[in-house]
């Protein structure tokens, strides 16, 4: 399953609400990895403070990077 999803962008929590938002109006179904709670869980503290990963299907892939580059 996870290797249908490509890793499209990097960005700050506040950014990805921007991003997730557009995504989601064009009916893209992003996954959002919080990077830092993902540190935290894993007992490794909190290395990348406030960052996320947002995932795609790559079947969207060409659509979302349109979305994202504008």
């Amino acid at each position: 399953m996870y290797r249908d999803y490509i890793k499209v962008r990097e960005c700050s929590h506040i950014e990805s609400y921007k991003l997730i938002n557009l995504l989601e109006k064009k009916n893209i179904k992003p996954i959002v990895k919080d990077i830092s709670k993902s540190a935290i869980y894993a007992g490794f503290g909190n290395l990348t403070p406030n960052y996320v990963e947002i995932y795609v299907h790559k079947d969207q892939l060409n659509k979302s990077l349109k979305i994202i580059e504008n």
